[in-house]
């Protein structure tokens, strides 16, 4: 039996959709790292999905050849819903369901927000060193 990889997924949910239409999802190819897998215009990406490396760095979180850091994950995702930067299509950001959905997990389980109080500095994690 074969595991499906998070990039297929995001493949086969996303060929569906209008460009701008994404998912953040686990890196299939950089150990702790996270991906955005975007749909764009075919005359940008043959298949329709463009894949970024979402890098986590000091300051939070940033897209790798990009220079605009943020402090959490939802900051990177409503900036680039608003200004697409080096993106070809800004993201467009679903409508809130009329109630929680059970079959999607929350943003802040893939990366949680810091902690308020200050602690050391923990040792790089590997993803942060692809810069």
């Amino acid at each position: 039996m074969t595991e499906t990889s998070t990039e297929q997924i995001a493949l086969e949910v996303l060929s569906a959709q209008a460009p701008g239409a994404f998912l953040v999802r686990g890196s299939t190819t950089q150990a702790e790292c996270l991906a955005l897998s975007l749909r764009v215009p075919r005359d940008f990406a043959a298949h329709g999905i463009a894949h970024y490396l979402i890098l986590r760095t000091p300051k939070g979180y940033k897209i790798k050849g990009f220079t605009k850091e943020f402090g959490s994950l939802a900051a990177l995702v409503t900036h680039h819903s608003v200004m697409p930067e080096l993106l070809p299509v800004p993201l467009r950001l679903p409508r809130a369901p009329p109630r929680p959905r059970a079959d999607l997990e929350p943003l802040e389980r893939l990366a949680p927000p810091p902690s308020p109080h200050p602690t050391p500095p923990a040792p790089p994690v590997r993803c942060a060193n692809i810069l």
